[in-house]
């Protein structure tokens, strides 16, 4: 926190230093760019400055003045760049070197800070200001009582400045020594007139010691003096944006942004801000307007496009946005990691972790970045590395709740609960956050501790109301340990006499079958569908009610009216045909599925399942092969998929393609008898005897149905009784096409899998 709040301070002193004299061999430009300045009008002002500079490269103040321009816009990297052009033109002048420092230590480079305040140290330590960068420096790097001691010389260089008094506060307050640090503010606060730099730094200081509401009050005072300005009013914004006060930022941000209308920076901050609270049809009007202000200066305007689009859940714009302002300025570090989100929403990891890669290669401690990389390996099940990177953010930031959950999850899928349950304790510890008590609950569960779990999950619901995720676990549990009286009661509590929202009527209608109140799961989930649901799931929740109390024809009925209302709906398409199916039904199977294709569902499984039925069926072999192949495209790793086309082949006569298959499909699962007599069948049609042999064996042991045992008893019997069986191969196979040798691109884009 303190780290914070002194890169925050330092930045704002660096905007609040203002330049020198003017250059008189190029009075003109250089006027304008002064003019700009004084209007807020930094690209100008950086425009007039950089021609006047080509016309004039001795007058390195102008490299200095386009520096601290760069600073007001934010842009610290640029800022930097300036700063050592004139250091580099200008190698014997301290002060240059004073605000280099100055830049690393914001930028989190203390040792780069360090470094340059040591070679400049024997010029500059009778100078205040210096040593009060020197002991910013000790501050940041956790070392607060050498931080003092130069806040300290300070104080007597200044002859006692409220700056120095008030910096030397904020170092005891951090070292503990808290009554002193207040003497020293009550005196700030009792015996000086304060300016508004003053007021900012004071605010600092309560922010230190955790009391926002008296950081509030003396921003308030620095903004709403006489000779405030611009700086001091984003301070503002900044600050409420930073306590996550988002609609009084706003508020603000409208505000300035009337009252100062040439000052972009203003404009995009407020479109930023726009964005996150979700008002996008404000912020929509005034990106147009910031594109007419902008310019040339695209890029910032590209960088508010991209996070309009990321939060309007256009990916593909976004995407196209970033690119665009990471190709232009590949040195911004927030470009760089909202692209890596847009990538990462989109479920393109590989490209994800490139872009969160560049931001971590231009900001090693971002932590945002950091954790999005830990994210991205918990996604793709490498647990050890998405610890390394939380362990990583933790040397910058201890106590993170969203560490403490995302390290409890790696270990709760690797199966250690206990170490999940600590660090789950942990968080909620912290901030009783609603997802640290849910996971906590589900380890608990883990580690058969119900007692604990039905505790926890009780908090977690008095603390805020219904939620979803937490209630069902919760009565799901207490049903579990056949405490239905319990959880009825519980159910009671929770259920709203009126309830219109489909999604809720699912779950409550869920629970009721969970504790086996049938009978009230039927009479919601019914006057849902009278009065129109709009959501499928209460359709298929009442199908599989009806299921379960073998009332078919019933089930029947409300999944073909789910069809009716719902034609695309491929969960309700599969489960009418596997009722179909399983009943031998296959006429009234075909048109279901037939339907289903043709409006373009894309599920792997239905078209797996509706080839399978037309082989079965002998019919329409080239359509049921063309169907299978476009399910093996989309999912190759599904034994069943690799099956039905196994079987598909095998009719169609392409044994080797089948056998292929076959193989596959027992690759996945080994252990099942079907596959075997697939394989068993087919060798025997590739005359490959013993291998036949040997898989049907396997299948008669196996748990097929007695029907295909009496098959393969047959099949058996026609090898006769001699031991040696002889393998020929000279079948005739008809070679219907060229198996492709590769069917699955590599290419990373992938389906989004974690919300």
């Amino acid at each position: 926190m303190k780290k914070k709040i002194v890169l925050l301070l330092l930045f704002f002193i660096l905007f609040s230093v203002f330049f020198g004299c003017k250059d008189t061999k190029d009075f003109s430009f250089e006027e304008k760019g002064d003019l700009a300045y004084k209007e807020y009008s930094y690209e100008k002002a950086i425009h007039f400055w950089n021609r006047s500079y080509l016309k004039n490269p001795e007058n390195t103040k102008l490299l200095e003045k386009t520096a601290r321009a760069f600073l007001k816009l934010g842009e610290i990297d640029k800022a930097l760049e300036y700063y050592l052009k004139a250091s580099k033109k200008l190698p014997d002048s301290h002060e240059l070197k004073k605000d280099i420092a100055r830049i690393y230590l914001i930028k989190g480079e203390e040792r780069k800070a360090l470094e340059l305040t040591e070679q400049i140290f024997l010029f500059m330590k009778d100078d205040a200001d210096f040593n009060i960068l020197y002991g910013d420096i000790y501050l940041v790097s956790e070392n607060s009582e050498k931080a003092c001691e130069m806040y300290k010389k300070a104080v007597l260089l200044s002859n006692g400045s409220s700056k120095a008094f008030i910096k030397l506060a904020i170092g005891l307050y951090e070292s503990e020594n808290i009554s002193e640090a207040e003497n020293y503010i009550s005196r700030v606060i009792n015996n000086y007139v304060l300016t508004p730099e003053d007021n900012i730094l004071l605010s600092d200081y309560y922010f230190v010691k955790g009391d926002i509401q008296a950081s509030e009050k003396y921003i308030l005072r620095a903004v709403s003096d006489e000779y405030a300005g611009l700086d001091h009013k984003i301070y503002l914004c900044s600050f409420y944006l930073k306590t996550a006060q988002s609609e009084k930022a706003c508020n603000s941000l409208e505000k300035y942004a009337v009252e100062y209308p040439k000052n972009l920076k203003l404009k995009m901050l407020l479109a930023d801000t726009l964005i996150s609270l979700k008002k996008t049809d404000k912020a929509e009007l005034l990106l147009e307007e910031i594109k007419k202000l902008s310019g040339k200066n695209i890029v910032d305007y590209n960088l508010l496009m991209g996070k309009y689009w990321l939060y309007k859940g256009n990916i593909s714009y976004a995407v196209s946005y970033l690119k665009d302002a990471c190709e232009k300025k590949p040195y911004l570090v927030n470009a760089n990691y909202l692209l890596g989100i847009a990538y990462f929403a989109g479920g393109q990891l590989k490209l994800a972790e490139k872009s969160f890669t560049n931001a971590l290669v231009l900001a090693p401690s971002h932590r945002d970045s950091l954790f999005m990389m830990a994210s991205i390996h918990y996604k793709l099940k490498e647990y050890e590395l998405c610890l390394q990177y939380l362990d990583k953010i933790e040397e910058y930031e201890a106590f993170n709740p969203r560490v403490y959950i995302l390290k409890g999850l790696c270990f709760f899928e690797k199966g250690e609960f206990e170490k999940a349950s600590d660090l789950f304790s942990e968080a909620y510890g912290i901030e009783s956050e609603l997802s640290s008590g849910f996971f906590l609950g589900k380890t608990k569960e883990a580690l058969k501790d119900f007692d604990e779990a039905f505790g926890i999950y009780k908090e977690v619901l008095n603390e805020n109301g219904f939620v979803e995720d937490v209630f069902y676990r919760y009565i799901s549990l207490l049903a579990q340990q056949g405490k239905y009286t319990s959880a009825k009661e519980e159910l009671d509590k929770f259920f709203p006499s009126e309830i219109k929202d489909p999604v809720k009527i699912y779950i409550f209608a869920s629970l009721f079958i969970k504790v086996h109140d049938f009978e009230k799961a039927e009479t919601v989930l019914k006057k849902a569908i009278e009065n129109g649901s709009d959501f499928e799931g209460v359709y298929l929740k009442l199908a599989s009610l009806y299921k379960l109390q073998d009332n078919f024809k019933e089930m029947e009925q409300i999944l073909l009216s789910c069809l009716d209302r719902f034609p695309g709906c491929s969960d309700c398409t599969l489960e009418l045909g596997d009722y179909y199916i399983k009943r031998n039904l296959f006429e009234k199977a075909v048109p279901v599925y037939e339907k289903a294709v043709k409006l373009g569902i894309g599920s792997p499984l239905l078209m797996s399942n509706y080839a399978w039925i037309l082989a079965d069926m002998g019919k329409d072999l080239d359509i049921a092969l063309d169907y299978s192949r476009k399910a093996y495209d989309l999912e190759p790793d599904k034994d069943f998929i690799c099956d039905t086309l196994g079987y598909i082949y095998y009719l169609k006569g392409a044994y080797s393609q089948s056998l292929w298959m076959f193989e596959k499909a027992r690759e996945i699962s080994p252990e099942k008898g079907i596959l075997q007599y697939h394989l068993g069948l087919v060798s025997l049609k590739l005359g490959k005897l013993s291998d036949s042999k040997k898989y049907l064996e396997k299948a008669l042991k196996s748990d097929v149905s007695m029907e295909t045992k009496d098959e393969i008893q047959k099949i058996l019997s026609d090898f006769g009784t001699s031991t040696e069986i002889t393998d020929y191969t000279d079948t005739p196979e008809e070679n219907i096409m060229t198996f492709p040798e590769k069917l699955v691109d590599e290419t990373d884009i992938l389906t989004p899998q974690w919300n």
